[in-house]
């Protein structure tokens, strides 16, 4: 099977020892003088290839029989959240002419089949059945929306008219793995495959299970971008990108070439777009990723008039059946009107009104599962003469999510975003100046990533920092050992320059090769590198922003100064090239103790009044009151509120804000007892509350306190309406038993909501975003203030401090059940007592114990199982601390052992020593998986067997099911399975399907009894799962 490669990146440019460029450029063979041939090809030397004398190879060229060579053409204009795109149905069309039409076309009309807006189903069918008809070559196109959550795994998404991006994605969209597993059976000797959407670029860059002699994927955007959904040339458009294409299919191959391959449009496609308006290189590739002899394969038979150049070796003419009349007229007529291939550029001004917009889901879990990107744009082309609008990316979190969203979607569509940025914008007064990509990230995973700033992709070492690591470490790995990620992206920075342009210079002017020799030499130290341990054994272990928490962000919206002040510890401890300045405060929630109303009599007998009370009081009246009632509160590392209250309890116990001087965290701690059961996130907590109620296995409404902030018990007690800022879709409770009242604990900090600008070290057009990023600020903090508040916040004058309370949460507080009159609270904490009061969190913890149990079955090849897999375990190792252990099997351990486990980091073994179980995760996509089904039930019960009488084990199950087929013996060790977990002292099981079809009865069926545990599938998987094992060591087990 021949390995996939991206295509090999350029040298190391000038200044830039060592720092490996990961963008495309051209590694095609026999186009310059001493050059290499490339896989595949050879310098005229025959492929040793048999072909029909009609539609032979060239030396060195795979040329399609028309006969043998199927094509798909996909085209999904709209998907629910997304705006349609109105140029697919042509895109279409004239994709189909370019292939099809004589003089140049290379593939026969009847077997090109077009799908336009087809179902999963449909389109799931027509992969097979073109995989199964080609038998040279197969030819796959996409045009449509792309969606790929910033979280978990990087898997790219093709939506549909009914993809479902709030719930069961995996079941609604085709997935790029999807798309390989359909076609991976067929016998076609190459493939291409085309695709022309958001976030395209991952699957170029994320391998295949193709075989054959070789194949070409060419993608139209950066992994982690975004596109304009604008199109050019004409009434109905094309799609810029597939305009670009049918472009160079139409000018065909240099002068003396059989016609166009795929290595020369995607060179022609690099020169197109640099010359493309400024800023559209921010999404724009073009992006390959090939194997064998995929460079090579002929995509039209065009040639450009002129003389062969003297390198080119000797080629044998092809023959072309009847005369050669010149490029069909409708193509001609449509190019016309975009002004040919320099038309492109010139079409390119009239600007991209809208990027893809997906509508902001709770991933709890991430991908992404954690955290989505959420666009914001505008309804309306801006029309003529406008340049692209600047690209800012705004980090919150998940309890902020779906405001931020809400007046990012407002300040698109308002005046203030048609404002000059200065002096020197130019700008008409009719463009947009601003488009905003929403995503979230919680504190924890926030502050590391800045703390390894400087390993966030985007961000070029050569402009001055040390690309090896921070000099401190982070996350508890030692200081210069962390690489930046090798990933497809251009280096340059936040503000999108081109890096194959920079990397190009760079070659010229020390006199490096274009190709060959530098590129091969940097690959070999590489691997020379690893096999000696110099630095990979721990790049697992590093952490990766990109992966953990998404983006660089330009603006970061907190929950509070005590989030900002972990993010600014982070820097101090380790600089990098970010540095966040430019604070404003936006608005105000107090924190709350969210009792159910039907204790209020009771504790006001008991002396307890709504505002007034200290913690210390609050505490003993419950404890008097209501000993078993739970305290559920949010995870300070996922959640802005939880990490307040932390803060809250650990400064100010008594009434009385004490800024570190006595701290007691541990004494706090016990007083909260077994009270205490933390979840990822305020919303997800109040939404447990709902589902619990409704199911009956938890405390419910009514039976259960709660640590959030006064929004989210105003936004509950209104219950689901328009506008609302939760997800849980509840009803307004009918009556005390349900409904919630709000007590203000006496002297702890309010949450005060922050924007701040974060700007990055050597981008280009720093001037204009941070002047973007203001405007915006202002826009937050002015008129579009209630678009941000939503009723549920209070507002903030221009000096920093709260206004009076406005909006619906106040209209009526018996209903809200919250108090506009409430004492404020003026204490911000620093980043000194933030990390003090993290760092309590985490030593007065008990210690958690967890066993991983890992799939590595025949079944688990293929479909992104291992890469969901791998993700999922490298979070959930992270979200343990050092008193913590855990322990990793994987099984079947052989095929002569299928119901044993191969013990792959020992049971008991720290937390905090991970880089051997992080580097076997690591790997895991890309190891051999053992030729045997997976004797699940054997696996689990040993593992049961193993942890009883572990304080508070908790077993991770990772799987796609018992693979064996039904018979006695199964049914004897499901038996056995079920009686061992249904002992007293049982660990608990978290169950991670990699099925396409999610948590099926039977995978449910490895989870503990009475739902004490839960089963994670889909693209937020890996993320809520990591969620669940943090709050299992925090306690959530003990619920």
């Amino acid at each position: 099977m021949p390995r996939f490669r991206p295509d090999p990146p350029p040298p190391p440019s000038p200044g830039t020892p060592g720092q490996p460029h990961t963008h495309d450029h051209d590694p095609a063979p026999g186009h310059d003088a001493g050059r290499r041939p490339g896989p595949g090809q050879s310098s005229g030397r025959s492929h040793g290839h048999s072909h029909s004398s009609g539609h032979g190879h060239s030396p060195g060229r795979p040329y399609p029989d028309p006969a043998r060579s199927r094509a798909l053409l996909v085209g999904a204009p709209s998907a629910p959240g997304f705006e349609t795109l109105r140029y697919v149905k042509r895109d279409l069309e004239d994709l189909k002419a370019a292939l099809c039409d004589e003089p140049h076309g290379i593939l026969r009309p009847d077997h090109v089949e077009v799908l336009h807006s087809p179902r999963r189903a449909e389109w799931l069918a027509a992969l097979e059945r073109a995989g199964r008809d080609a038998t040279d070559l197969l030819f796959f196109y996409f045009v449509g929306h792309g969606y790929r959550a910033p979280h978990g795994r990087q898997v790219l998404h093709l939506l549909t008219e009914n993809s479902d991006v709030r719930g069961d994605l995996p079941a609604t969209a085709v997935l790029w793995p999807d798309v390989l597993e359909r076609l991976a059976p067929g016998s076609f000797r190459h493939a291409v495959l085309v695709l022309d959407c958001c976030y395209s670029g991952t699957a170029a860059t994320s391998g295949t299970l193709l075989t054959g002699e070789g194949y070409y994927v060419l993608a139209s955007s950066q992994p982690t971008r975004t596109q304009p959904v604008d199109g050019v040339a004409g009434t109905p458009p094309r799609s810029r990108f597939t305009h670009a294409v049918i472009t160079a299919m139409a000018e065909g191959g240099e002068p003396g070439s059989p016609g166009l391959t795929m290595q020369d449009l995607y060179q022609w496609l690099r020169r197109e777009t640099r010359r493309w308006p400024k800023g559209l290189e921010d999404g724009w590739g073009p992006r390959s990723g090939s194997s064998g002899d995929g460079p090579g394969v002929l995509i039209s038979r065009a040639v450009r008039p002129g003389t062969a150049p003297s390198h080119r070796p000797p080629v044998v003419p092809l023959p072309l059946p009847g005369p050669q009349p010149s490029l069909p007229a409708r193509l001609v007529r449509r190019l016309r009107e975009a002004g040919g291939a320099r038309g492109v550029a010139v079409a390119g001004v009239h600007a991209v009104s809208r990027r893809w917009k997906p509508a902001a889901l709770v991933l709890g879990a991430l991908l992404l599962p954690a955290a989505l990107y959420a666009y914001a744009g505008s309804d309306e082309p801006d029309g003529p003469g406008c340049a692209p609008p600047t690209e800012l990316r705004v980090m919150t979190g998940a309890e902020t999510r779906t405001a931020v969203t809400r007046a990012a979607n407002a300040y698109m569509r308002s005046a203030a975003n048609r404002k000059p940025l200065g002096p020197d914008d130019g700008e008409p007064a009719h463009c947009r100046r601003v488009n905003l990509t929403v995503y979230e990230a919680g504190p924890g995973e926030t502050a590391e990533a800045f703390a390894a700033s400087v390993l966030w992709e985007g961000y070029d070492s050569a402009k001055g920092a040390d690309h090896r690591g921070s000099g401190t470490g982070t996350g508890g790995i030692p200081a210069g050992v962390c690489r930046p990620p090798a990933r497809d992206s251009s280096p340059a920075g936040a503000d999108g320059a081109d890096g194959d342009e920079q990397a190009e210079d760079g070659r010229k002017k020390d006199g490096r090769k274009k190709d060959g020799q530098a590129e091969d030499g940097r690959a070999g130290e590489d691997a020379e590198d690893r096999k000696a341990g110099t630095g990979e054994d721990m790049d697992a272990a590093c952490p990766d922003p990109l992966r953990d928490v998404g983006p660089q962000p330009d603006v970061i919206l907190a929950g509070s100064s005590t989030e900002l002040g972990r993010i600014e510890g982070s820097l101090r401890r380790a600089p990098g090239p970010a540095a966040v300045k430019s604070y404003r405060t936006v608005g105000y929630s107090p924190l709350v103790l969210a009792v159910p109303a039907v204790l209020e009599p009771r504790l006001r007998e008991a002396g307890v009044h709504r505002t007034g009370s200290s913690w210390d009081e609050l505490l003993a009246a419950l404890d008097e009151m209501e000993p078993g009632l739970p305290l559920l509160r949010p995870d300070p590392d996922s959640s802005g509120a939880g990490l307040q209250h932390t803060v809250g309890l650990y400064e100010a116990p008594d009434g009385r804000f004490a800024g570190g001087a006595d701290r007691d965290a541990e004494r706090m701690e016990k007083r909260l007892g077994g009270r205490s059961v933390p979840a990822a996130d305020a919303d997800t907590l109040l939404c447990d509350l709902t589902r619990e109620a409704a199911d009956r296995d938890g405390p419910g409404l009514g039976h259960a306190a709660a640590l959030v902030a006064e929004k989210h018990v105003a936004d509950f007690n209104l219950g689901d309406r328009p506008g609302a800022d939760s997800s849980c879709g509840n009803s307004r409770p009918a009556d005390d038993e349900a409904r919630l009242l709000a007590y203000y604990p006496e002297g702890v900090p309010w949450m005060d909501f922050q924007v701040a600008e974060v700007a990055w070290e050597g981008a280009g057009d720093a001037e204009r975003r941070s002047a973007a990023v203001g405007a915006f600020q202002r826009w937050l903090a002015g008129e579009g203030s209630g678009q941000l508040l939503g009723g549920l916040v209070r507002g903030s004058d221009s000096g920093g401090l709260p206004l009076p309370p406005s909006g619906e949460a106040w209209k009526d507080p018996g209903e809200s059940g919250v108090l506009p009159d409430v004492p404020f609270v003026r204490e911000v904490p620093g980043h000194l007592v933030a990390d003090a009061v993290v760092a309590d969190y985490t030593r007065t913890r008990d210690p958690g114990q967890v066993l991983f149990l890992v799939d590595v079955s025949g079944s688990m090849a293929g479909g992104g199982k291992r890469e969901l897999a791998a993700d999922a375990l490298r979070r959930a190792l992270r979200r343990l601390g050092p008193q913590d252990s855990y322990g990793i099997r994987s099984y079947p351990k052989s095929a002569v052992e299928p119901a044993e486990a191969e013990e792959v980091v020992e049971r008991d073994t720290p937390g905090d020593d991970q880089a051997r179980a992080q580097n076997w995760a690591r790997d895991l996509p890309g190891k051999r998986v053992v030729p045997e089904g997976a004797a699940v039930y054997e696996v689990l019960t040993r593992a049961l067997r193993d942890t009883r009488g572990d304080d508070r084990p908790l077993i991770v199950l990772i799987t796609d099911g018992d693979d064996r087929p039904r018979h006695d013996s199964d049914a004897v060790a499901f038996k056995a399975m079920e009686e061992e977990r249904t002992r007293e002292g049982s660990a608990d099981v978290l169950v991670l399907s990699t099925r396409l079809e999610g948590c099926t009865a039977e995978i449910q069926g490895f989870k503990n009894p009475q739902d004490r545990a839960e089963c994670f599938a889909g693209e937020d998987a890996a993320k809520k799962l990591a969620e669940q094992v943090a709050g299992a060591v925090r306690g959530r087990a003990a619920r």
